[in-house]
């Protein structure tokens, strides 16, 4: 998938509540993530592909979600067979009572961001691998 850079930037840093706890992002994001089980920021997640069986975590764990009114960054690293880190940008259906949200673009990065400028600064860039 293209990320059409544009359309990307400016991500307004202002615009945005950040969260770090899977619980507290808004429903459409639980329900767009449900699929993928995460752990909070900075919580135990399997990022190898052993399971340990006495204490199974996600292979996935949050770094961060900045959520604004109409959409949401959401920026996370999968483990597994390979570790990686994602950034993933949504949009609601509904502004206002966002009960759906729809998977605008997804890139890989090759670092873990800290904010919604370093977002803005590695699409700007052009230092992202697209899906």
């Amino acid at each position: 998938m293209s990320v059409d850079k544009s359309a990307a930037q400016p991500f307004e840093a202002a615009h945005y509540k950040i969260c770090k706890k899977i619980d507290l992002l808004p429903k459409a994001m639980l329900l767009a993530l449900a699929d993928l089980p995460m752990a909070d920021a900075g919580q135990p997640y399997t990022a190898g592909c052993v399971v340990d069986a006495a204490k199974p975590a996600p292979f996935a764990r949050l770094i961060f979600a900045a959520v604004g009114k109409t959409d949401c960054l959401i920026h996370y690293e999968q483990g597994g067979i390979a570790h990686f880190f994602i950034i993933a940008f949504y949009r609601f259906d509904h502004p206002g009572r966002s009960e759906q949200a729809e998977l605008v673009w997804r890139v890989h990065s090759d670092e873990k961001l800290e904010s919604v400028q370093d977002i803005n600064q590695l699409i700007s860039s052009g230092r992202i691998e697209t899906d």
